[in-house]
């Protein structure tokens, strides 16, 4: 390898070096406030939410991978198509988790199997339902295409359009530590399968609701702007990040 080669490998390994550590400093922490849902869904209750930054392990490889076509001499080949393969190599770029319990509570009466208006002894149940889960929202890169790109070679600037932030996944229930308490009169039964089923996906769409009330999909806008400004800032270039 030369001399030059050995320097360009030195600057990607600051690079790398100072992103995560600046990553990692700055990791916030944030508590959710009650939440008070429709229907008969009592609420986020006591939400504990703490917002952290995480760098995949896809994005430190993808620098490695992408250096290579980002560097060609000594200086920064200003070519759009060149940025985009390297910026699609993160693929989805997970820059903010959150975890979030909600509380489902639920109080009907049922009189052989249908449910009635009124308050029918033997006929009522309550049920009180914690669901605990970790919610992650993240940037899609791999939507980045040349239009989003635009590089000013006198200026060093580059502007960059990415989509915006979404959920990578359902949020993913803790399952062994749902709590659930009931009270059922002599004519109702315990919460079946169904039920059950029913409720955890009420509690997904409520935790998916609140993570976007105490602002994780902007948080993971933040950072991945973040994440692409400080990398591009230690290789020498400015960069404009906006979302559409």
């Amino acid at each position: 390898m030369s001399d030059e080669k050995s320097k360009q490998v030195k600057e990607i390994e600051k690079a790398k070096a100072e992103v995560a550590s600046a990553i990692a400093v700055n990791t916030p922490k944030q508590s959710s406030p009650f939440f008070s849902p429709k229907r008969m869904l009592a609420g986020i209750w006591r939400g504990k939410v703490a917002l952290l930054l995480t760098m995949i392990a896809a994005l430190l490889a993808a620098i490695i991978i992408s250096s290579t076509s980002l560097f060609s001499g000594s200086t920064f080949q200003e070519d759009n198509a060149a940025i985009v393969d390297s910026v699609r190599d993160l693929a989805t770029l997970a820059t903010a988790e959150a975890h979030i319990t909600a509380v489902l509570e639920q109080e009907n009466n049922e009189l052989f199997g249908k449910e009635i208006g009124f308050n029918l002894p033997g006929t009522q149940r309550k049920l009180l339902l914690i669901v605990p889960a970790t919610v992650v929202a993240g940037v899609d890169l791999t939507q980045v295409n040349t239009m989003n790109i635009h590089i000013d070679q006198e200026t060093g600037m580059i502007e960059m359009s990415l989509p915006r932030a979404s959920f990578v996944q359902e949020p993913s229930i803790i399952m062994e530590q749902i709590q659930t308490f009931s009270s059922e009169g002599v004519l109702r039964g315990a919460v079946t399968w169904d039920e059950g089923f029913e409720l955890a996906a009420d509690a997904q769409e409520l935790i998916k609701e609140e993570a976007v009330a105490i602002g994780l999909l902007a948080t993971a806008e933040k950072n991945a702007g973040k994440v692409l400004s400080e990398f591009f800032a230690n290789l020498g270039y400015e960069i404009d990040v906006s979302f559409q």
